[in-house]
């Protein structure tokens, strides 16, 4: 009797193991962030999107972006896939930021930052 209520224990056990394990790994599947490409300092200007490739870090407990510049890489990203960019694009954050009604936070190749809003 003590060794199959053990045995359901154990089972029980592992179990809430695997089921930890599984919803671990799916917090681990980082999706890749959307960045506007904008030409100008409202989204009205915006002429595509291009992706921002993340991966889950331990340390800070989610997911972000391979490298720390990524804004620059980006804008990088923009200006080769939309020829109306013109070598003088913005990439903008759109995660934390209506399209439509708010302000945005963008940066060219070079680092240099500015608003987006609606016009």
């Amino acid at each position: 009797m003590k060794r199959s209520i053990g045995c359901l224990i154990l089972a029980f056990v592992l179990m809430a193991v695997v089921s930890w394990a599984e919803d671990l790994e799916k917090k681990m599947e980082c999706q890749d962030w959307t960045f506007a490409c904008t030409t100008g300092s409202h989204w009205a200007d915006t002429v595509g999107d291009v992706p921002v490739h993340t991966h889950w870090e331990w340390k800070r407990g989610g997911c972000y972006p391979f490298h720390d510049d990524y804004f620059k890489r980006a804008a990088v990203d923009c200006d080769n896939t939309y020829p109306s960019c013109k070598d003088k694009c913005y990439a903008c954050d759109t995660r934390h930021v209506d399209k439509y009604s708010g302000i945005g936070d963008c940066q060219n190749k070079d680092g240099h930052a500015i608003k987006i809003g609606p016009k």
